[in-house]
């Protein structure tokens, strides 16, 4: 079987110039935990991950808020428990950076893709030696498809 028999060809895509808050709000519509970022003429930018913009609010949260706020570096989701410490501000600032700042600044630019005639197995080896929960299918520079970790276990379900 095909990457082609697999992808699923209606691919939540992003826009580099979309925010991040955007990015949350179709990510939760979606059921979809990252997507593919491309240009006005589907090609390929860079993918974004829930990850891409924990990582993103983290540095934030590092650089700008941690030695208002914090006493020491912010770790991981724990810039989020300012909530229950009553830190209303640093949370607002975070929350408004999602609002202004683009996926562009936040996105993977390294994506590791397929061909819509790569072997499933070769897509499933890209994902495991990765640690990658999706692949786009390109042709040609340009996003046909994707092949998500949900595919995969349908592919393996039905094999």
């Amino acid at each position: 079987m095909l990457a082609a028999d697999v992808m699923s060809r209606k691919v939540v895509a992003l826009a580099p110039s979309d925010t991040l808050r955007d990015a949350c709000l179709a990510f939760a519509r979606a059921g979809i935990s990252g997507a593919p970022v491309t240009d006005a003429g589907g090609r390929l930018l860079g993918i974004l991950s829930e990850t891409d913009i924990l990582a993103h609010l983290k540095r934030l949260a590092d650089s700008e808020v941690t030695g208002r706020f914090l006493t020491r570096e912010a770790h991981s989701l724990a810039i989020l428990a300012l909530l229950g410490e009553g830190a209303e501000e640093a949370v607002a600032e975070l929350l408004g950076h999602l609002r202004t700042a683009m996926v562009k600044e936040a996105m993977s630019k390294r994506v590791i893709t397929a061909a819509p005639g790569s072997p499933m197995a070769e897509v499933v080896a890209l994902m495991v030696r990765h640690d990658i929960n999706r692949v786009p299918i390109v042709e040609g520079g340009r996003l046909v498809g994707i092949v998500t970790r949900a595919d995969v276990m349908e592919y393996l379900g039905k094999s």
